[in-house]
């Protein structure tokens, strides 16, 4: 969450790869260095261990923030940085 500037409780849109299933939740943080994701609640029967999922945080901005360069992590297996772009 960090990384890329999510805010706990702050609205995310949760893409699974696996199945396709698309829902919308808000962001809680675990404790710090776990390198851990997780999806609780009713939630937690639209995705499995180990499926691939895309987690997307939108903003409104300015006009005058047009050169605004997203933040995007592509993460591994363990869910180590493997790349970063914008940061």
């Amino acid at each position: 969450m960090n990384e890329v500037g999510i805010i706990p409780y702050e609205q995310v849109h949760v893409f699974n790869i696996n199945n396709g299933h698309r829902f919308i939740t808000y962001a809680i943080q675990g404790k710090r260095g776990e390198q851990k994701i997780s999806i609780n609640g009713a939630a937690a029967h639209l995705a499995k261990i180990n499926d691939r999922i895309i987690i997307v945080a939108y903003g409104i901005m300015a006009t005058s923030q047009e050169k605004f360069i997203p933040k995007v992590l592509v993460l591994d297996q363990n869910n180590n940085i493997n790349i970063r772009k914008g940061i």
